[in-house]
């Protein structure tokens, strides 16, 4: 099976190369698809090119899955502190304190910014967009106060220019 495969080598390394735009990303991606058609059970007759294109674009989709996998925060926290010396900068004890000072319903929007959108807040509150919009603007500036613009920039003003 594998030297009828491997026959088309060359093109399933630029098929490869095409989804990869890395030449050793290309050779792996190929080299892992060589292994799942050796140890999967299909018949020879119905491998096709578009059989190994599926193949390695779905290779390549899932190795792309664990580049980007997610930790929990707990999990975060345990390798940060585990190894690393975590000091706070002046900055960050200010902005911590600052964030102390705030009330109960503006430390619960700053958290919920952390998790949703403002369109989702606003739902959840069941306000207009603009106003929690400019509830959370308030907010930031309460807690970076000096620094406001260069600290939280808005990137459609950013953009526009």
């Amino acid at each position: 099976m594998l030297e009828e495969l491997s026959k088309n080598d060359k093109m399933w390394r630029e098929v490869a190369y095409r989804f990869t735009n890395n030449r050793d990303s290309a050779d792996e991606l190929v080299q892992e698809m060589y292994l799942r058609l050796l140890d999967s059970k299909v018949d020879i007759k119905k491998i096709n090119s578009n059989y190994i294109k599926i193949t390695l674009y779905h290779l390549f989709k899932s190795s792309k899955k664990n580049l980007y996998k997610t930790i929990s925060l707990d999990e975060y926290k345990e390798t940060v502190t585990k190894d690393n010396v975590f000091d706070y900068t002046d900055r960050d004890v200010q902005i911590l304190s600052e964030i102390n000072k705030l009330s109960e319903e503006e430390k619960r929007l700053l958290n919920l910014n952390y998790e949703f959108s403002v369109g989702k807040i606003s739902n959840i509150d069941e306000e207009c967009v603009m106003k929690t919009h400019r509830k959370l603007i308030k907010i930031r500036k309460k807690v970076l106060k000096k620094g406001f613009e260069t600290e939280y920039k808005n990137t459609r003003l950013k953009y526009q220019r």
